[in-house]
């Protein structure tokens, strides 16, 4: 909540052209870490590409999309 990881990426996207992929690693490995938070995010951007980024040993996860993409994670 302190770092409203969703909003930032967003802003990110919006303000500065990065893709939603770059946004979400550099949030989720910079600025979480700096304020001293782990966690991750699972990010679909308006072309519907996922990028699954985390900063802790693991995370469980899942992703399916229209071009035949299946994955499940937990590392």
């Amino acid at each position: 909540m302190r770092a409203v990881v969703a909003h930032e990426i967003c802003a990110r996207v919006r303000l500065t052209g990065v893709s939603a992929a770059a946004a979400a690693h550099d949030v989720v490995h910079g600025m979480l870490i700096e304020i001293g938070g782990d966690g991750g995010v699972i990010v679909v951007d308006s072309k519907g590409e996922l990028s699954m980024e985390f900063n802790t040993e693991g995370m469980f996860r899942a992703a399916r999309d229209s071009h035949g993409r299946r994955e499940i994670a937990i590392y």
